[in-house]
């Protein structure tokens, strides 16, 4: 029989072995804890050390990207495109020449910078201001002269070089005589300049141009848009009248005319005038005998040679004109006008001429000068060309066909009646690989067509 001590220390020790069970589970427990918190903190230092890293990393990304947009700042600007055949500058700074043209390009410069402070507010006010005028500039000269704004067309030269010589970032640039030279070359600077993160704003200057209203539709609703404001000087046409709206506007009344220049003056005549009589056309093969001083006739049509008097070419008849004709009648009197030759798309025609091959061949030799002697005068001051005594009649035709080996700077759409450059290779076919002519002077149709242009 057990005894109660025997008893109780069965109990006794029944409970200790539970406490050191339970103990020993709880140290278990804790080696796990500690151990899962070993290696907590490795991750954690791991995390630590990549947050450092990211830390780092970002301090220099951001650091780069401020070095970036200061020097996107720096090199900041505000472009200005004028088309120069259309927007045209004050008379007054044309006629005073270089010293107009100076005062002309630095005051562009404070009215764009005067606008850009007092409407661009989000913009810094110290912006570089780029300008580009793109412009014809034989075409624009000769309307200068025609319309008396200017004696002599030459001296638009000298306004184009002053302005050139106002500011350092004012360009006057001439863009060719073609018709769409002007608008090609602002169209696609516009496209560039859009694109340009540089550029802050566009001041775009050609209100009489319906053309540019296809260039900047498609950025009126666009985050370009807002960077674009379109600059009035003569009205805007319909077209861009109905876009103005969507861009900002404004104007420089002291710089930009506010009308159009007059247009040249020339009479076209179709085939069937009602009141005067129709005069037949020159034909490619007649008109080779046409010479190249200038005449002059201020009739209304050119008129009809009379019985009695020898059409171009004819043996008893003189000639005289870069493209026309002048008759000279029995009684010694002269009737003249001048016509520019064109065939049925509009494009220049030369008239044919026979030189003969050896003065042609000796007069390439020689630097005549083409104005004294195929125009009857020159113009230039220090002219380096050789004048002396005038040519006779085959001299002065090899001097026409050594003229036309050089191709007119106005292309097929010359409209100066006085021109002796050339409107078409010479050489048909042509197989220079450089040849100097432009692809659309070869192959030229040579047969005219019935529309005349009268001086």
């Amino acid at each position: 029989m057990t005894s109660p001590d025997r008893e109780q220390f069965v109990k006794l020790r029944e409970a200790n072995e539970a406490v050191y069970s339970f103990v020993e589970e709880l140290l278990q427990k804790i080696e796990g804890l500690e151990h899962d918190i070993d290696e907590k903190k490795v991750l954690l230092e791991k995390q630590e050390d990549m947050a450092d890293m990211y830390h780092q990393r970002s301090r220099e990304v951001k650091a780069e990207l401020m070095k970036t947009q200061q020097n996107m700042e720096r090199n900041a600007y505000v472009s200005v495109l004028v088309d120069g055949d259309s927007m045209n500058f004050l008379d007054e700074f044309v006629r005073d020449g270089e010293s107009g043209g100076q005062e002309a390009a630095r005051l562009l410069i404070r009215n764009v910078s005067e606008y850009i402070q007092n409407e661009l507010i989000d913009l810094r006010h110290d912006l570089a201001v780029i300008v580009r005028v793109y412009a014809n500039l034989k075409g624009l000269r000769r309307t200068y002269q025609e319309a008396d704004i200017l004696d002599d067309e030459n001296d638009f030269e000298l306004f184009v070089r002053g302005f050139n010589m106002g500011h350092p970032m004012c360009d006057f640039v001439d863009a060719g005589a073609g018709k769409e030279c002007s608008d090609e070359k602002i169209r696609e600077t516009f496209k560039l300049h859009a694109g340009n993160v540089h550029c802050k704003h566009i001041i775009f200057a050609g209100s009489t141009d319906n053309g540019y209203a296809r260039l900047l539709g498609p950025y009126s609703s666009t985050e370009v848009g807002k960077r674009v404001t379109m600059l009035e000087g003569p009205p805007f046409e319909r077209e861009l009248a109905a876009l103005k709206d969507k861009f900002r506007t404004t104007s420089f009344p002291t710089l930009f005319r506010d009308t159009k220049l007059p247009p040249t003056r020339r009479v076209s005549f179709s085939a069937t005038p009602i009141h005067t009589p129709t005069p037949k056309p020159p034909s490619y093969a007649s008109a080779a005998s046409l010479s190249s001083s200038p005449p002059s006739y201020t009739g209304s049509s050119p008129p009809t040679p009379a019985p009695s008097e020898k059409a171009p070419g004819s043996p008893n008849g003189s000639q005289n004109g870069a493209n026309g004709s002048t008759w000279v009648n029995g009684n010694g009197s002269t009737n003249s006008w001048t016509v520019v030759l064109r065939n049925k798309k509009g494009q220049r025609v030369d008239p044919p001429i026979k030189p003969s091959p050896s003065i042609v061949q000796s007069l390439k030799s020689r630097k005549l000068c083409n104005p004294y002697h195929l125009l009857g005068t020159c113009h230039f001051l220090a002219c380096k060309h050789e004048h002396g005594e005038r040519l006779n009649d085959k001299m002065m035709e090899a001097l026409r066909y050594v003229a036309r080996l050089a191709p007119c700077p106005a292309g097929l759409e010359c409209e100066d009646e006085n021109c002796y450059s050339g409107h078409r290779c010479p050489n048909n076919p042509c197989h220079r690989p450089n040849c100097h002519f432009p692809k659309e002077m070869h192959a030229v149709d040579t047969k005219v067509c019935k529309t005349w242009s009268v001086q």
